[in-house]
């Protein structure tokens, strides 16, 4: 409202009614918009007094904003960008929000690989009261804010699955013949594969002082691989070991000490003779080992996934959204 612009109604009725009349912003007395967020860059502006020096004021601007993107969570992030617009000079006495209806906005799609995500958008009012002598004076500014997310296709096709592959690839390595070179020359692949996607996703991690989703997962990929190559090439020490002191035995006309529980162990036909029980032993542990870590580190890690895009989620919506 602004008593240095009333009128009355019937001031301004003619042979064509009037409800409003539109000035030039520039004649007239408008609020010293901006934002603290970044630049805000006015394009088109529209003014219009109504009677009873009623002023209602349009702006098309370029906002160009800067946020702080929490990436913990990369590539499956989620963001939530607020922009704050208010007046640097003038209280809420002197003007009033009036927050846009949902029906009249229009949101386009992102470039890139960032997609709206429901609600796409909200507004929020906020009145800042400053301790002023004689009386405290309120301020009113408005948020809004868009949300966001990455589609993490890309990163589904590219790098999560085909790890997944390696490491099933590994483990399956651990079901070769442990006493030929295929499994250690397969779990050498791996690991040279693992290692490559490391320096492949050096330059697509975003570079933070924490740790990424992404960044964690391709880290526990590679202790696999590498726990699978440990195994395989201690199993592969201990086989080449026992046919040594077989053929020592062998020669000397002696037979292998071997204790009732190695005697069964031996007996199985899964392995040939060239196979210590205690590497048996082992590699029944490591493959019971291994796939549990695969299972557990895919579920723990999309879980994780899940739970914190449902915290977002219920926290978004704690944010008045437009009117209907």
């Amino acid at each position: 409202m602004d008593e240095r612009l009333y009128f009355t109604a019937d001031e301004i009725t003619g042979a064509f009614p009037y409800r409003y009349l539109i000035v030039d912003p520039q004649d007239v007395w408008q609020p010293d918009w901006c934002t603290l967020d970044g630049t805000f860059k006015k394009i088109l502006d529209n003014q219009r007094i109504s009677p009873h020096g009623k002023m209602s004021y349009g702006i098309l601007t370029q906002v160009t904003a800067l946020a702080d993107f929490d990436l913990r969570m990369f590539p499956f992030d989620r963001q939530t960008l607020p922009v704050e617009i208010e007046s640097m000079s003038y209280a809420k006495d002197m003007y009033e929000w009036v927050l846009p209806d949902k029906m009249k906005m229009d949101v386009s799609q992102l470039s890139g690989v960032w997609k709206f995500r429901k609600p796409y958008y909200a507004f929020r009012k906020v009145t800042v009261t400053v301790p002023m002598d004689p009386d405290p004076v309120e301020y009113e500014t408005v948020q809004i804010f868009l949300f966001i997310e990455r589609d993490p296709q890309t990163y589904w096709i590219n790098y999560i699955l085909p790890l997944n592959m390696i490491n099933l690839v590994t483990y399956a390595a651990m079901y070769l013949d442990p006493t030929g070179d295929d499994s250690l020359d397969i779990v050498a692949t791996t690991m040279l594969s693992v290692m490559s996607y490391m320096y492949v996703l050096y330059g697509e991690v975003p570079k933070t002082p924490y740790s990424t989703w992404m960044g964690l997962f391709v880290m526990f990929s590679v202790m696999l691989v590498l726990f699978a190559t440990i195994q395989v090439t201690l199993i592969k020490a201990m086989c080449d070991n026992h046919a040594t002191v077989r053929a020592q035995c062998e020669a000397d006309g002696k037979e292998l000490e071997v204790d009732d529980y190695d005697k069964e162990t031996m007996a199985d036909q899964r392995w040939t003779q060239d196979v210590p029980p205690r590497a048996r032993r082992l590699i029944r542990i490591a493959r019971t080992l291994y796939i549990a870590c695969f299972l557990g580190l895919n579920c723990g890690m999309f879980t994780w996934v899940i739970m914190v895009g449902a915290r977002r989620d219920y926290r978004d919506s704690q944010i008045q959204p437009p009117a209907h």
